[in-house]
């Protein structure tokens, strides 16, 4: 017998709130996040028949994606290419040293940040909270400057995070 959901609403992509503390440039441009998959291993008992799949004890979780659309004065690109060259220190170890220790945080601070992906309701309430826990930026997509388009469009790009994991927290 069949139990009638406690909610007959359907979530709506539309509806939702990211928050970046690291990148509040790239939050207000932000067009789109999606919420990355978990994948849970498994380990293969083998017996002289069938081997048994029995469950594994690491959770797989998938990078984090952010669509946005650049300012006009690459704002909120420079402040994830400055994270990242910090972090990838690509002229000397120095800029390495001078990102983590930066404005009086610790270097975990500087290195990574959280973000809280907050899914609305129908009616623009916050229902479900997604921490992303110990973000750091591994890749950010090119520009393309093209003055063959005649057509006024922003140049969007996305930015993929790592991170350590992720809490879903119902509101």
């Amino acid at each position: 017998m069949s139990t009638v959901p406690s909610s007959l609403d359907q979530s709506n992509s539309a509806l939702y709130k990211f928050q970046f503390d690291k990148l509040p440039n790239t939050v207000y441009w932000t067009y789109s996040v999606t919420l990355p998959g978990v994948t849970f291993g498994e380990v293969i008992q083998p017996t002289p028949f069938l081997d048994i799949k029995r469950p594994g004890d690491k959770l797989i979780f998938d990078p984090l994606t952010i669509n946005f659309i650049v300012q006009e004065n690459l704002a909120n690109y420079i402040e994830i290419f400055n994270w990242m060259v910090g972090l990838g220190h690509p002229e000397s170890l120095d800029q390495y040293k001078t990102w983590t220790s930066q404005g009086g945080k610790t270097p975990k601070q500087n290195i990574y940040s959280d973000g809280i992906l907050t899914i609305l309701s129908n009616k623009q309430n916050p229902i479900v909270r997604i921490k992303f826990i110990d973000c750091f930026p591994t890749a950010l997509s090119p520009l393309t400057y093209d003055s063959s388009i005649t057509d006024v469009t922003p140049i969007t790009t996305d930015l993929t995070l790592s991170y350590s994991y992720y809490k879903i927290e119902a509101l």
